[in-house]
């Protein structure tokens, strides 16, 4: 038994650990309107003059709606943040929940007159009243509620609030309230389900919620729900417990307090399986350690007895944790308690309770407000039958009783209840202020910053100061399902998420824009040409999660012959490309700005690409604006490693000057930088390297444009502006949309006309476009065109630069001395290994070179220290006449021919190798040349010299001397 109430009270760990955020963030939100069907808005509630009709404005929209409060779950104005004052003796909870605090003004039998400070004097109907309850100094309330989240801290978005309720169905979630619980309390509670009670309420849980990390609790959590396959070993029992706690266990409803190892369980009550509710009492005693529970009329339901109370801490706090069910907190009260035994009162009995636990049972009650004391008449024995009538008589006369009523003081009383006759709803809307009072009625209208508000038993239609109103709570039913013939879209944005109908198109700021038509909505709205969102249709379906453990991924992997044997018996089938209206648009073209669309292409030459498609009106697009055109068979981005890929995206100093525009992709997966220079349906002119080369366009698959013009720019903002002006115009401008289709296509284009279902527009680069909404997956609106195109495949494949390496020192400056690199992370780290091709085109490894001393020397024929320094390093260790030392020229992106020319200019004849791409040159962190590597014999980095001119050799002569010192070797001694 104790093992299950532990598990229970990790939920609440777990809740407590996750909840201490969000709440802190909702007076940083805007205003939010939360529809029936989980849509929201933020923006502003304007005024109107229609009944029970909301006029809500986004900022997401142009004009603003109207949405009737039955479509409404709620309004909140985090703004309204602080608590306003309010004074009074007593607080009037009416049927449904509703909660003024007031001073009482009058008491008849048929009506109460209170003045309240938020809504001004009020005649209501008696029988709409529950109890009054005292408020103020000195009536031992500690919490009277609940009045929504307020004072609540939550997991975002798994708890709500109806009609002042709170209520959850997610599972495993938790509600924390910081109030304090007097050492003698007497707690109320009205907890209701709608599908199965499965709950756990903890009373001065105090510092339990922070005894654990969060990852820890998340453990616990998981354990107990069996979440992630076996169950984990049980964590160490907590080193204190929350002073009280009731659970549902099979349907029923018990009652346990743990002390340590001590603890002690009963039953309070069996809970119906189905939909339900319970009232209870419990009358805590912490000095002696115990723990009464009554029903709500005084009934004894069960006591349990433990040690008393030594920690103050665990006085404070309430928890009510949904494990697996539903539950909804009704009523809350938290009080002080004279240690008396409660009285018992019959049900739907008026009476008085006195602050000293005493009941006083009364037909008929009134209030005298000179005196401030209530005049009760008390009930007196009569036969069942006679009660009816003598009511009714009572009701009907104004002469006072024959006996004398007894006279309670205000400050005397605790509550005075009432039989309450009307239990409908007092109307469609509840208004939470931030008084934490409760008004439900009907909206009547909203003006000049004020909310008048027909309440049902209310004399006149009271008013609300807008500036006080928390929020606007509506119903909780969800709307009946509607059918329609017309596409229904998610429009989605930052402060908005809300289903509907395009129902048009109109002119917004001189902008054509969709209207959207939310389907609560009683109007609809053009769309703000300047947002950012999208339209959604239609979900991506959820990703399958794949198998964690690599022997599961090897069972389930078929060969070859088994997915052959699947398609061919219709198991499965083999992936296909996009489908198209037209059997000959064969083709893919993807523009820059994310559009895609099935084509056939006729001929590339250097000004663009001819083709024909049947989506779009032109048949001609330049260069600038394509980024890649692919057959459509189905084959994915080629697969190369991240390496791989970035070396044949450099792009080398000496090729700048004629870099190439394309990657061409063979069938074969084969990739080739060039500069494709025309193409038809027969061949392809590429120029590679300088020499052109005719290429069968049949062995091509797919073109990726480089588009070195983005790279190549002086000016690298100019050059963007430019691109973006050129290249994505249509979807930076305002009212811009790009359909994604179902089958892959996307188009971007100003709207103009919307046709049925077909939403007709035209393209600044494709020229007129037309859609089918009912293909469309969804809409994209604004900058989130061009977000989503810098996602799509083919974007990440952009030219880079090679850097550009960096004099160690001015050229002319040849006295400086070398810097000898001392502070350099790679001394004493194992040489990098490479393979560079020599002039002759033979291979070079450097770990061949193993048990020599070799000295790199990076350099560039355009580098003026590094042609006047490579002589001397030559000519110095020749000099040594030590076998074991020898020179590497790493000639850094440049060509053969022209390295050749510089070394017969030089007149040296070292061991040269071609770093074409830099790769060498990136593994030595070579950023300035030239710069002179030595590796010992074993492979070792021994040091790094950095520049160049006259003094270049000496410092080397050290270095080398040094290493061979190090290996029993002085210069001029041969190695044996």
């Amino acid at each position: 038994m104790k093992r299950h109430t532990l598990k229970n009270r990790w939920f609440t760990l777990l809740a407590a650990a996750w909840l201490m955020g969000p709440a802190l963030c909702a007076a940083e939100q805007a205003p939010q309107l939360q529809l029936v069907n989980g849509d929201f808005l933020t923006g502003t509630l304007l005024e109107s003059n229609t009944s029970d009709v909301l006029r809500w404005q986004s900022p997401a929209l142009v004009d603003p709606l109207e949405f009737p409060a039955a479509a409404v779950a709620a309004a909140h104005f985090p703004e309204a943040t602080e608590m306003a004052e309010v004074a009074g003796n007593f607080a009037v909870e009416l049927v449904g929940g509703d909660l003024i605090i007031c001073k009482l003004v009058t008491l008849t039998p048929e009506e109460v007159v209170i003045d309240s400070s938020s809504i001004g004097e009020c005649r209501i109907a008696k029988n709409r009243i529950r109890r009054l309850v005292r408020w103020g100094e000195g009536a031992g309330i500690a919490y009277l509620g609940p009045h929504g989240l307020e004072g609540w801290t939550q997991q975002e978005g798994t708890w709500k609030e109806v009609a002042g309720h709170v209520l959850t169905e997610h599972r495993g979630t938790a509600l924390l309230s910081e109030c304090k619980i007097p050492p003698l309390a007497c707690i109320e509670f009205e907890i209701s389900w709608q599908h199965k009670p499965d709950f756990h309420l903890a009373i001065g849980v105090g510092e339990n919620l922070v005894l654990e990390s969060f990852h820890n609790l998340v453990d616990n959590f998981n354990n107990f729900a069996g979440i992630g396959g076996r169950r984990q070993a049980t964590k160490p029992e907590p080193t204190s417990f929350p002073l009280l706690e009731f659970e549902t266990y099979n349907s029923m409803l018990r009652i346990l307090a743990e002390r340590g190892k001590e603890a002690d369980i009963a039953l309070v009550a069996d809970l119906n399986k189905g939909a339900g509710r319970i009232q209870f009492q419990v009358y805590v005693d912490a000095a002696k350690g115990t723990f009464a529970a009554y029903d709500m009329q005084g009934n004894l339901l069960t006591e349990i007895r433990v040690s008393p109370v030594s920690d103050p801490a665990v006085l404070e706090g309430i928890s009510l944790t949904n494990r697996t069910g539903d539950v909804r907190l009704e009523r809350l009260v938290v009080r002080n308690w004279n240690g008396l035994e409660p009285p018992q009162v019959q049900v739907n009995q008026e009476f008085v309770q006195k602050s000293d636990g005493s009941l006083v049972i009364a037909d008929a009650i009134r209030f005298d407000a000179e005196d401030s004391e209530f005049l009760v008449d008390e009930k007196q024995d009569k036969p069942a039958e006679t009660e009816i009538a003598d009511e009714e008589n009572n009701s009907l006369s104004t002469e006072e009783p024959e006996h004398t009523p007894l006279r309670v003081a205000v400050e005397d009383v605790v509550n005075v209840s009432f039989r309450s006759q009307e239990n409908s709803a007092g109307g469609p809307l509840s208004l939470l202020l931030t008084s934490g009072e409760r008004l439900t009625g009907s909206l009547d209208k909203l003006n000049k910053g004020k909310v008048t508000f027909d309440c049902l038993g209310f004399k006149v239609p009271v008013v609300v100061d807008l500036a006080t109103v928390r929020s606007i709570v509506g119903s909780s039913r969800p709307p009946s399902k509607q059918v329609s013939d017309e596409p229904i879209g998610r429009l989605q944005s930052g402060g908005i998420s809300c289903h509907g109908t395009v129902t048009g198109v109109t002119m917004a700021a001189e902008t054509s824009s969709l209207s959207f038509r939310p389907q609560l909505s009683e109007t609809s709205s053009p769309i703000n040409p300047d947002l950012s969102g999208s339209i959604v249709f239609r979900d991506p379906p959820p990703e399958k999660p794949q198998p964690r453990d690599r022997r599961v991924q090897l069972r389930n992997r078929k060969n070859l012959a088994e997915q052959l044997v699947d398609i061919f018996t219709g198991k499965t089938t083999p992936p296909v490309a996009p489908s198209s209206p037209n059997r000959d648009e064969d083709q893919l073209l993807w523009l820059q700005d994310g559009d895609r669309i099935p084509c056939h292409l006729s001929r590339l030459d250097e000004q663009g690409i001819y083709f024909h498609a049947s989506l779009v009106e032109k048949s001609f697009l330049p260069h600038k604006t394509i980024k890649a055109w692919e057959k459509r068979v189905g084959h994915p981005l080629p697969q190369i490693d991240a390496a791989k890929q970035a070396r044949l995206l450099t792009l080398p100093r000496m090729q700048r000057g004629n870099p190439p525009l394309h990657l061409i992709e063979s069938v074969q997966g084969d990739l080739l930088r060039a500069r494709l220079l025309s193409m038809d349906d027969k061949e392809a002119i590429a120029e590679i390297r300088l020499d052109t080369k005719t290429l069968a366009s049949s062995r091509i698959r797919r073109l990726i444009w480089l588009h070195p013009e983005n790279l190549l720019s002086q000016d690298a903002d100019v050059a963007s502006d430019e691109l973006t002006s050129e290249t994505n115009n249509e979807s930076t401008q305002s009212g811009a949309v790009q359909a994604v289709c179902r089958d892959g296509v996307r188009l971007t284009f100003h709207p103009h006309e919307l046709a049925e279902a077909d939403l007709l527009g035209t393209s600044k680069l494709l020229g007129k476009c037309r859609v089918d909404l009912r293909q469309v997956d969804q809409l994209l609106l604004g900058t989130a065109i061009t977000d989503s195109a810098a996602e799509l495949p083919f974007q990440s494949w952009q030219l880079t630069a090679a850097t550009d390496p960096q004099f160690a020192q001015e050229e002319g400056a040849p006295s400086d001395a070398m810097n000898p690199g001392a502070q350099s992370p790679l001394i004493g780290q194992d040489a990098p290994d490479f393979h560079l091709k020599n002039l002759s085109g033979d291979e070079f490894r450097l770990s061949n070179k193993r048990g020599k001393i070799i000295v790199l020397d990076f350099w560039a024929s355009w580098c003026g220290p590094c042609v006047q320094t490579m002589p001397l390093l030559e000519t110095a260790i020749n000099n040594m006449a030590s076998a074991q030392v020898e020179l590497i020229a790493v000639n850094m992106q440049e060509d053969a021919l022209t390295v050749q020319a510089a070394i017969e200019r030089m007149q040296i004849s070292p061991q040269v190798l071609l770093d074409i791409d830099g790769a060498a040159a990136g593994k030595y962190a070579v950023t300035a040349i030239p710069q002179t590597v030595v590796i010992d014999a074993d492979g070792k980095i021994a040091s790094v010299l950095i520049g160049g001119g006259p003094a270049a050799p000496e410092q080397l002569l050290e270095v080398l001397e040094q290493v061979l010192n190090e290996e029993g070797q002085v210069i001029g001694e041969p190695a044996q």
